[in-house]
């Protein structure tokens, strides 16, 4: 049996492919638990970076949105800080550090979910 070994920076950039992809083509319907933002969605002037205050502000503008649906913010608390997705301390969140931090969050979610 042949085993193909991706390395994690390839594996982060075909989930933000698949962000763009869904972000235009797959809309969120109410009542869903809310998803993991898309890195458009967080790069607010589009330069290919996301810094403090965009994320600040696409967080905010996403709270708003959940809450107006109904959203239960239960894990608001929980959620990754700016500086944690910042591996390098840049102060910008780069595509390939939002794209490791996704795939870290689904391992982890698959986890508690094989836990549970």
């Amino acid at each position: 049996m042949k085993r193909i070994i991706i390395s994690l920076p390839i594996v982060a950039m075909l989930f933000v492919g698949a962000d763009a992809w869904s972000s235009k083509n797959v809309k969120q319907s109410t009542g869903q638990a809310p998803t993991m933002p898309m890195f458009s969605d967080l790069d607010l002037n589009g330069d290919g970076v996301i810094v403090a205050e965009e994320f600040a502000e696409a967080r905010s503008k996403r709270m708003a949105e959940q809450a107006a649906k109904g959203g239960k913010m239960k894990n608001a608390a929980n959620a990754p800080t700016f500086e944690s997705i910042d591996t390098n301390g840049d102060g910008e969140i780069s595509v390939e550090e939002f794209g490791t931090h996704k795939v870290e969050m689904m391992k982890n979610r698959q986890q508690r979910t094989k836990i549970n």
